[in-house]
């Protein structure tokens, strides 16, 4: 989306009627438009994804990933058959006593 507004950008296009056209708020408009004026389209290329990096260990990683493959029903969950994020935190702060929040593979749905 943030590449689409630098086509905008370059065709004159002002910030608002970005926002309007993208649906962005306002405020997220003009800061594309300031790292588009900075930096040009490489400004607004996705620096990928925020937050912390995983805490959990690799082999947490592992023994988590085979436990979610297994499906809900297999741990008790059995009404659902998808994990919902409150199912996969409970389930890693059950397993591993850690919060699910802290590993990235855990916020893919």
């Amino acid at each position: 989306m943030r590449l689409e507004a630098a086509v905008l950008f370059d065709e004159g296009v002002p910030p608002r009627e970005v926002a309007r056209r993208l649906r962005v708020t306002a405020k997220s408009a003009y800061q594309w438009h300031q790292a588009w004026r900075e930096y040009g389209a490489g400004g607004l290329a996705s620096r990928g994804p925020g937050g912390q990096r995983c805490k959990l260990s690799a082999r947490c990683r592992e023994k988590l990933a085979e436990y979610l493959e297994q499906g809900p029903a297999v741990h008790g969950w059995d009404h659902d058959q998808v994990w919902t994020s409150h199912h996969r935190h409970l389930e890693t702060r059950r397993e591993s006593g850690q919060s699910a929040r802290k590993c990235a593979l855990l916020t893919e749905s």
